[in-house]
């Protein structure tokens, strides 16, 4: 494992929104594909239980509590797990997001619920690769893997990945935008460095859906 500010052996993947639900299932997935992992979120108590998993796999890990709506914070978040890293990454996956009030009309939707949900699913992604992006570029290879919503309210609205496409295939990076639902039914993604398939994505939220 690679000691503070040197280039690790192992894989290096950061997971935001990993104190609950999708995120935490990537994470796991992850660290049983053979990755260290940094997780972020805002409750450190799940972070650590989550955190005592991944070590129980043999990955190492860095717990960032953090809230991504707070731009200043992240960045700092960021800086550390780049120091952690020693500069590798290998996986990024913005998993964390919020729903806000479900469908209210314009006038009930308030503004402090339209700036929360801008600040969860649009900014810190955009903090994220801002901050990521040209350290992967630079190492020409990599997995952006931006977590989206519904996908039948979403399927017409370009997600924060969408005008990267072209220079981030060029550069030899991938960037993939995947809905909840999908990300929970089509369980194998090939998001490790090495082509591997990988069972990244569980179904226990898929199955609490139905009951």
């Amino acid at each position: 494992m690679g000691a503070q500010g040197t280039m690790r052996e192992r894989p290096v993947a950061l997971v935001t929104g990993a104190s609950a639900g999708t995120g935490s299932e990537i994470a796991l997935a992850l660290g049983a594909a053979g990755h260290d992992v940094a997780i972020t979120g805002r409750r450190t108590e799940a972070l650590e239980e989550l955190a005592g998993q991944l070590r129980g796999q043999g990955a190492d890990v860095l717990v960032l509590t953090v809230d991504v709506r707070d731009a200043a914070a992240l960045d700092q978040a960021l800086t550390d797990f780049l120091g952690w890293s020693g500069g590798r990454v290998d996986v990024v996956v913005n998993a964390a997001g919020t729903t806000g009030p479900l469908s209210p009309p314009i006038g009930e939707f308030s503004v402090a619920d339209f700036d929360n949900v801008i600040a969860t699913n649009l900014r810190a992604p955009f903090i994220v690769l801002s901050r990521l992006l040209p350290v992967m570029r630079a190492a020409k290879g990599g997995r952006i893997v931006n977590i989206g919503g519904n996908p039948q309210v979403h399927r017409h609205r370009p997600g924060i990945g969408e005008p990267l496409r072209g220079e981030v295939l060029d550069g030899g990076l991938q960037i993939f935008r995947r809905p909840v639902p999908l990300v929970r039914s089509h369980a194998l993604h090939r998001i490790d460095g090495h082509g591997q398939r990988v069972a990244a994505f569980r179904q226990v939220h898929a199955r609490r859906s139905q009951t």
